[in-house]
């Protein structure tokens, strides 16, 4: 009986070894998303989608809509030099003391000057000086990236600028 559970006691160690073993391969083993890619386009653009609605407070509340992404690159493709977010419209509705107001505003561009260096096909933007907006991605091939971005807007209302959050929004780009 003692032998009988030791052969099923090393059977299962056995297992369970190999089965780690397999694990730890398939989670190394080279995929479409992790090979590295040589970037050839210039630059990338394309539609954003919103996924997450921006955060309401207490004093204010935004949503946009018909979002787009420009991204460029520098000429060694190392690097993003630019992230041009075209937000076709934003609808607000702001509160502070002495002002309630909505308003509706169209055509406006958010920027992010890098450099932005792209290591293993991916690339975050950070913490820019003057805009909380921000973007992330990965280039899935020589012309196309894609990712995702957290947009925010400003406006200003009795004096005072008021940062609105537009949201986490999903992109898909490719070269112009």
């Amino acid at each position: 009986m003692k032998r009988l559970f030791l052969i099923f006691l090393a059977t299962a160690l056995l297992t369970i070894v190999v089965s780690l073993h397999g694990y730890h391969l398939w989670a190394e083993s080279p995929t479409s998303e992790n090979k590295k890619v040589k970037i050839t386009a210039k630059s990338v653009t394309g539609p954003m989608n919103n996924i997450k609605a921006g955060q309401r407070t207490d004093s204010s509340e935004a949503t946009a809509a018909n979002c787009s992404i420009i991204i460029d690159l520098s000429e060694d493709k190392t690097s993003i030099t630019k992230i041009t977010f075209s937000v076709g419209e934003v609808k607000w509705k702001i509160k502070t003391p002495g002002y309630d107001t909505t308003g509706t505003s169209s055509g406006e561009n958010l920027y992010l000057n890098g450099p932005f260096p792209i290591r293993n096909n991916s690339f975050k933007t950070g913490d820019v000086r003057g805009t909380p907006s921000s973007a992330n991605g990965r280039f899935i091939s020589s012309k196309e990236a894609r990712g995702s971005a957290h947009l925010y807007s400003q406006e200003l209302v009795g004096g005072q600028l008021i940062n609105l959050d537009l949201g986490e929004w999903q992109w898909k780009a490719t070269a112009k």
